[in-house]
């Protein structure tokens, strides 16, 4: 993707956002790291299924589900069928797991991307509930939308054949092991446990809504692990005496020893974050939506009110529908940037919309990384790779420096360039800094990327032109999560052995010194600061977002 943005009026902090921009990205299908597909629908798009605990009303969600419409997002609570007044039939786990699976379907099928958020007890049906849903899976059903990503919320993350009652042997309050078909909490006592967080008045409201439960869902096994089909993130609550943090942590390294893909995040909150801390809990699950990083740098310059151009192969009209309305955008659809005519032709046109253009940001990257331990076998993948991670990205730098060459004049020779108004950012990789196994070709094509913006900076200072490299690490964007290699994967048996990708994608946060991926919003934040007069003092040089991982220094 490229992006490119036209001169406005304003002048108020950030000012040098609000100039012309152009952003551009090249989707390339599942080589791509950062394409604008797979999660990375637009907030229109996004559809949150939102289950309670037991016991809980849905309404348990009231606070949060302002939060996430307020961020353009449709939230659907849903109530438990084995939660109720304790007057019908006993109801089972797998009868809610129908119930929130219908829901999914229903949404799905009107072609929505659907993230089910769970609390509690809500995580054992809410995995059940995932069979078939996957994108994967639906795609291959010929269906449209799918279920993109689970959200446990202090919530039971069970294998296949646990169920709650085993796990939680020893740890249930005494009300819960009855043999009644129906169970009731004590609102007095165990309120103050359960909503350890919340004020005496709120507690007490929260506590009246107790519903009575269904015995025998604590005693239903799980029997389809929706985790390992669909990737998930685990809001550790660090204050949690229901659901002890050690436990939390228990469930999600058996997850991953079993090739989940589990994203941790930890919120200080007692067991229903949703409502003692629900603005986290909506951060929480804008991040595993995963979004692209050229999304994200796009809103947040809408957001200062820039126009901005959009270059990429991929549709966006559907994709991004709901971006900030502060700005001005536009979409040049379908470009391939490794073509160099098609990318003429397009900034002719960016330049006859926008005579006035500041800043350019090349976010392109494919990172086919299968050469373990060999050399490749074929030219395609070293031509591919180089053609997306370089040649799109010079072709792009090319045309916007020949317009600033055309109308502006360089600085006298050893004069002092007293402004800088034009910046290319480019982002390479943490690959470019040191060398990186397995990645011989991608590695070598963003040491290139690095050598260029080095280049432009020396080359173009005299015409006001600054050029810097963001340098990204393991960052939280879908594809990077399914590119992380398996060792069940017939390319890599000899180099990974039998480590499932969430062993490897746990191994490689561990190494990272703050011990987490990371996120395409501070992606988004490392350009922003490129682009904004807080940086006119620097050109020529590498910010690495990397968490601390390979140490570069």
């Amino acid at each position: 993707m490229t992006m490119i943005a036209a001169n406005t009026n304003s002048s108020s902090d950030g000012e040098r956002l609000q100039k012309g921009l152009m952003f551009a990205q090249q989707s390339v299908g599942p080589q791509h790291t950062y394409s604008d597909s797979t999660m990375a629908t637009s907030t229109s798009n996004i559809a949150f299924v939102l289950v309670p605990g037991s016991f809980s009303p849905a309404s348990y969600y009231d606070k949060l589900v302002p939060l996430l419409e307020a961020r353009g997002h449709r939230a659907h609570p849903t109530e438990l069928k084995s939660a109720n007044d304790g007057e019908g039939a006993v109801v089972s786990m797998y009868e809610d797991a129908d119930a929130i699976r219908e829901t999914i379907e229903k949404l799905a099928d009107q072609g929505k991307s659907v993230v089910l958020a769970m609390n509690s007890y809500g995580g054992l049906p809410g995995t059940q509930a995932a069979r078939g849903l996957s994108k994967a899976e639906r795609q291959a059903a010929g269906k449209p939308g799918a279920l993109v990503g689970l959200v446990y919320l202090s919530s039971f993350m069970l294998g296949e054949g646990d169920y709650i009652n085993r796990v939680m042997a020893g740890r249930m309050p005494d009300n819960t092991q009855t043999s009644t078909d129906y169970l009731a909490m004590n609102p007095r006592t165990d309120a103050e446990y359960i909503f350890a967080h919340v004020g005496p008045d709120e507690k007490a409201e929260y506590a009246s809504r107790l519903r009575k439960h269904s015995s025998r869902t604590f005693q239903d096994p799980l029997t389809y692990a929706g985790y390992l089909k669909v990737p998930a993130t685990y809001l550790v609550c660090t204050d949690d005496p229901v659901i002890p943090p050690e436990l939390q942590r228990e469930l999600v390294d058996q997850a991953r020893s079993k090739g989940a893909v589990v994203v941790t995040k930890e919120v200080h909150s007692d067991h229903v974050p949703m409502i003692s801390h629900p603005e986290e809990v909506a951060e929480g699950l804008e991040a595993k939506r995963s979004i692209p990083q050229g999304h994200s740098i796009v809103s947040k310059l809408l957001a200062h009110g820039a126009t901005v151009h959009i270059i990429d192969i991929q549709p966006l009209a559907k994709n991004h529908a709901n971006y900030p309305t502060s700005g001005k955008l536009y979409k040049h659809i379908p470009v391939d940037i490794t073509s160099r005519e098609k990318v003429a032709a397009t900034f002719k046109n960016i330049y006859e919309l926008t005579p006035d253009v500041y800043g350019l940001v090349n976010t392109a990257g494919a990172a086919p990384c299968d050469d373990a331990g060999r050399l490749i076998e074929s030219d395609s993948v070293y031509e591919k790779t180089f053609a997306i991670n370089t040649a799109g990205c010079y072709y792009a730098t090319t045309e916007f420096l020949a317009r600033i060459r055309e109308n502006v004049q360089p600085e006298a020779e050893n004069a002092p360039v007293q402004e800088t108004k034009f910046n290319i950012v480019t982002f390479g990789s943490s690959a470019a800094l040191v060398g990186f196994p397995q990645c011989a070709v991608y590695t070598a094509a963003k040491h290139a990327v690095l050598g260029l913006t080095r280049t432009w900076a020396f080359d173009w200072a005299a015409y006001g032109v600054r050029a810097n490299m963001v340098a990204p690490g393991a960052t939280n964007t879908p594809l990077a999560q399914v590119q992380m290699p398996d060792g069940k994967d017939d390319k890599n048996p000899d180099v990974y052995g039998d480590q499932t990708r969430g062993d490897v994608m746990d191994w490689a946060r561990l190494q990272v010194p703050l011990k987490r991926w990371g996120e395409a919003s501070e992606l988004a934040d490392a350009a922003i600061f490129f682009l904004s007069e807080k940086s006119s003092y620097i050109t020529g040089q590498v910010l690495a977002v990397n968490g601390g991982w390979p140490q570069t220094g």
